[in-house]
């Protein structure tokens, strides 16, 4: 029985939890600080004021003292993250867009090239837009794209889902359900195996970025980010509709001429 018991702690696996003392620079009052993070008792972390670690836990629960406070997780095989400053993050898409191949089952993994897909986003008086080839929302469209925006934390983000979601404020441990974490390099391909012919597969990946880190992102990232104040989409998305309705009235006077 000892035996048993003793293989059956060894084999217990060990995953990545982001230990996070980000902050939110672009509006919250609070100060950076450097922070004591003591976890199980006997793990000793001092993280820098607006620095992250990542750490190696067993599957299970742990103990996370910060202060006066202490926390119980319970991390599971996916890992996940500690959110010491009550931070809000975002989640977004990657596309990866298969090339073209003949293989089957047996053939090699199909290799696949990352392409953003445009989705809108409000961040505090900012709406963020993924660029698209060849297409170039309206502020009308913009407008409507980030006042249907859900509210509130999506327990689970599912993958398929083309679209950004913002999660974490309130929450002191945040379960992963995303593949790369911020700190991760995010590559610009990935291998996935094909079954039967392969044309035009797409494969939706998702990375998670806090909400300010992103924002200041997207703003220096002009090529695949559109950036715009939500009062200068608001004055667009009045003015498109002043034009429709002028529109509407002159039709109206030239078929009754007729």
């Amino acid at each position: 029985m000892l035996a048993a018991l003793v293989l059956l702690a060894c084999s217990r696996t060990k995953t990545d939890v982001v230990i996070d003392n980000s902050y939110n620079n672009l509006y919250d009052s609070v100060t950076p600080s450097p922070k004591k993070v003591v976890i199980d008792d006997t793990m000793v972390l001092n993280l820098a004021a607006d620095s992250t670690v990542i750490v190696k836990l067993e599957e299970g629960f742990h103990t996370v003292n910060v202060g006066n406070r202490k926390d119980t997780i319970n991390v599971n095989k996916q890992g996940g993250m500690v959110n010491l400053n009550n931070i809000e993050y975002i989640l977004y898409p990657i596309i990866y867009e298969a090339q073209k191949s003949l293989g089957s089952s047996s053939m090699p993994a199909a290799l696949m090239n990352n392409r953003p897909v445009r989705k809108a986003v409000l961040i505090d008086s900012f709406v963020v837009v993924m660029n698209e080839e060849g297409y170039e929302p309206t502020d009308k469209a913009l407008l409507n794209a980030v006042t249907r925006q859900p509210k509130g934390v999506d327990s689970v983000f599912k993958s398929q889902m083309k679209e950004f979601r913002k999660f974490g404020k309130g929450s002191f441990y945040i379960q992963k359900d995303w593949n790369f974490n911020y700190t991760d390099s995010i590559p610009e391909t990935v291998q996935e195996r094909s079954s039967g012919y392969l044309q035009s597969a797409t494969s939706t990946y998702t990375a998670a970025m806090p909400l300010h880190r992103f924002l200041l992102a997207a703003m220096l990232n002009r090529e695949m980010f559109t950036v715009k104040s939500l009062e200068e989409v608001r004055k667009g998305a009045a003015l498109e509709d002043q034009g429709k309705v002028k529109a509407n009235k002159e039709k109206e006077k030239h078929q009754m001429d007729f």
